[in-house]
């Protein structure tokens, strides 16, 4: 609640990734969440069809649009943006792989570092991405996903701003565990 009071933006959206994790594991769910920012900007939208149909007419050319969640985001990002407007171009990559990914625990906020599969794959993608033209590199705070952002960077050497608020969310005494 406390990182979207404090987000300078002009309106947030959330929807739901995975509902029934959010309900199996008895967390806050998003909705409950945006319910206790007490914000007119923060809208919850639901499923993915929702938030199409509810961010298509939202978002203008010129706008700075952010996406950050799990799964298909970036198809909804294309879809979102695919009408040909001249949006600002923003690359999402999900931290490389750790040990807790092999053994399917939960990490939520427990800070674990990359493994070496994860430090290959984030050099496999910095190649990838080495013609790309980047203004700015955000990350969490979080080890994993430091540890792929300067991997990334490592040769645009642009200053990575680290924040929280781009954590991914606590799960409590959950993480850690399958």
């Amino acid at each position: 609640v406390k990182v979207f009071k404090e987000v300078p933006a002009d309106k947030i959206f959330v929807m739901d990734i995975y509902p029934s994790r959010e309900i199996d594991t008895g967390l806050v769910t998003s909705r409950e969440l945006v319910e206790a920012t007490e914000k007119e900007n923060v809208t919850y939208i639901g499923s993915a069809k929702e938030t199409l149909e509810k961010l298509k007419p939202e978002i203008k050319s010129g706008d700075i649009v952010f996406f950050m969640s799990a799964g298909d985001t970036d198809k909804l990002a294309r879809e979102l943006t695919k009408n040909g407007q001249n949006y600002c171009t923003l690359y999402i990559v999900r931290h490389g792989q750790t040990e807790w990914n092999i053994k399917e625990l939960t990490q939520g906020e427990t800070d674990i570092p990359l493994n070496s599969e994860g430090i290959k794959q984030a050099k496999k993608l910095r190649k990838k991405l080495k013609d790309i033209n980047f203004y700015a590199v955000f990350s969490s705070d979080l080890i994993r996903a430091k540890q792929t952002a300067e991997t990334i960077n490592l040769e645009k050497k642009l200053a990575i701003k680290t924040t929280k608020t781009l954590r991914e969310r606590r799960y409590g005494g959950l993480e850690g565990t399958p």
